[in-house]
């Protein structure tokens, strides 16, 4: 990894775009500059890496409890920690599987649409699905 960002390496570079935006890669520009300790660099990709996944899983939560997203939990940890074929089957199954089955029943939820609710509470938009046509239509034809 090391070297990779030495490859990316440029005295002016500039850090909001493109690659260089990866983890890691600004912090070990600063080591590369330096040539100071590349633990110091491990150290400081780790604080950011956790920071920025704390920012993630905020964002998420709000999408879920201010806008009552339902959200759908997939743990690929097991498939990361095997190798070859057996990470292939792994991420079939623990991964691959559960995603095409979640995503296929949230299209299968046939004609509903996602419309924008006019209320907005603590100044925000709630976004809300509508029932299906059919549902729609066997409703208003029971009244």
């Amino acid at each position: 990894f090391v070297d990779e960002v030495r490859g990316l390496f440029q005295q002016n570079a500039d850090y909001a775009r493109g690659l260089r935006r990866a983890i890691g890669v600004p912090e070990l520009d600063k080591f590369i500059r330096s040539e100071g300790k590349l633990e110091d660099a491990i150290g400081e990709i780790k604080i950011n890496t956790w920071k920025l996944a704390k920012r993630q899983v905020s964002r998420i939560r709000r999408l879920r409890d201010t806008r009552g997203w339902r959200l759908h939990r997939i743990d690929a940890t097991e498939a990361f920690k095997k190798q070859g074929l057996e990470a292939d089957m792994a991420w079939e199954r623990l991964v691959v599987g559960p995603a095409a089955m979640t995503v296929g029943r949230f299209l299968s939820n046939e004609g509903s649409t996602m419309v924008v609710n006019k209320v907005k509470p603590r100044g925000k938009s709630v976004i809300s699905r509508s029932p299906p046509p059919a549902v729609v239509a066997a409703a208003m034809a029971s009244s």
